[in-house]
Formats: structure tokens, sequence, C-alpha cells
């Protein structure tokens, strides 16, 4: 049994299908990146995952749990980080993982000393979140993630408003954070972080899972030389343009 499973996850919004019919599944210890065109259901897909947005029909089930039956059993286990996060402005970057360690009853802001020094963000933590650049944000929701060590992280698009070195180090952490048997999935437009980072990529086109697999798997698939290429070739057959 798989950590993650979707079966035949769907999601329709009036007469339009954001999801249709996605099953898949990925088990510890791997990096998923989801790929696709603006508005291929990636989004909605984690958001469903994450419980945020319901399901027209079909199956969630984080550890073997579903999350419509259970969901604040599977909430416990990940940690979600959308591609438009909200954070408690008032709050300094201190207060706020403070505030999450109370939260999850788990994590130590001691534990993130060596991250937050390397993000260049350490010097700020105890001032307001109001204060904060978009990208300084984002380094403390993902500061945040790490901390809390859930067995399952999803990230919507990690690297907006990172610099070289921060999406540098995040390549890096994600990496080691799953060699200890947890899972994240990664939705991007960045092919270079998929090829660098991806244990497995799935490329989602029209609520439809198109292929899925290496990236071996996928530059064969397509009879490509790269990911960039095998992805072009994948979507622009779909009457896209």
């Amino acid at each position: 049994m798989a950590f993650l499973e979707l079966h035949n996850l769907t999601k329709t919004f009036s007469e339009i299908t954001a999801v249709d019919g996605l099953s898949l599944s990925v088990d510890r210890g791997a990096i998923y990146v989801l790929l696709g065109p603006n508005g291929a259901g990636k989004t909605t897909t984690f958001r469903m995952i994450a419980g945020v947005t319901p399901a027209s029909s079909g199956e969630i089930r984080v550890d073997g749990q579903s999350i419509e039956k259970n969901p604040t059993e599977v909430k416990s286990k990940f940690y979600y980080i959308p591609d438009r996060p909200y954070l408690y402005e008032k709050l300094t970057g201190r207060e706020y993982l403070e505030f999450l360690i109370n939260i999850y009853r788990r994590g130590d802001v001691d534990s993130l000393k060596g991250l937050l020094r390397e993000f260049e963000i350490s010097h700020r933590m105890d001032h307001l979140i109001e204060s904060y650049s978009h990208g300084m944000r984002q380094k403390l929701l993902l500061a945040a993630a790490f901390m809390l060590n859930p067995p399952l992280l999803i990230v919507d698009e990690p690297l907006i408003g990172l610099d070289p070195k921060s999406a540098a180090i995040l390549r890096r952490t994600l990496v080691d954070f799953v060699r200890d048997g947890r899972l994240v999935l990664v939705s991007t437009h960045q092919l270079a972080l998929a090829e660098a980072i991806a244990t497995r990529v799935g490329i989602l086109h029209k609520g439809r899972l198109l292929a899925e697999g290496t990236h071996d798997h996928i530059n064969e698939l397509a009879a490509k030389e790269n990911l960039e290429e095998a992805f072009l070739a994948l979507t622009s057959d779909q009457d896209d343009f």
C-alpha cells in the first residue's frame, strides 16, 4: 500500500472539469513533481489532497486512511504550502513558528538555526511578517515545513519569490528531507527543478494525467532527449493552442 493514493479523483466547477479521473499512488522516500500548463489542474489537485477543496468524486487516502472519513487524523500527517499562502502579518517570524508548534504539537525553532541562516532571514525572525518581502515569506513557510517534519509535504510552486541561492538551498534540503522516508509533492512550472529533484514526474493536462514515471520513462514515451522537450511534445498535441 502506497503512502498516498488517489483513486479516480475528479473535480468539476459548474460545467468545467478541472481534474478528470486522476489516479496515482506514491510511496515514502519520493519527490513527486506534478507538471502541467496553466489551468491543467495542478493546484486543484493539491487543494483536494490537502482537504481545502472537496472532491466531486473519487477517493484520497494518506497512509491508508481516507481524508473524507478521517480528516483530522489525515491532516496531521502533512503540511501544505499553497501557491498563495496566508500568513498572520501581525506576528513576528518567530511567533509564527511558535504558533505552528502549538497547533501541531511538534517542532523546535532552534532546529532551524542553520537553515534560517542559509536563507538569510535569521536576523529578521523578531520582525513583523508584514515587513517581509514575498521571498522572505516563502522562506519562512518552507522553514516551518521542515521544522514540523511531516511525513508528507505538499508544496505548490515552491520557487516563487526565491533568489537563485535560496532555490539551490531548497533543492538540496528537499532531497535530504525524503531520505528518512518522507514524501514530497511539488507542483511547478520550473522544468529545471523537476529534473534536479524529482524521483517521479506526472504531466497533467486538462485535468488528465498524460504521462507518469521517471525522467527517462517520460523522455522515452515522448521520444525526446530531455524533460523540457518531452513536456512540450506531450502537451502541445492536445489542441491547446
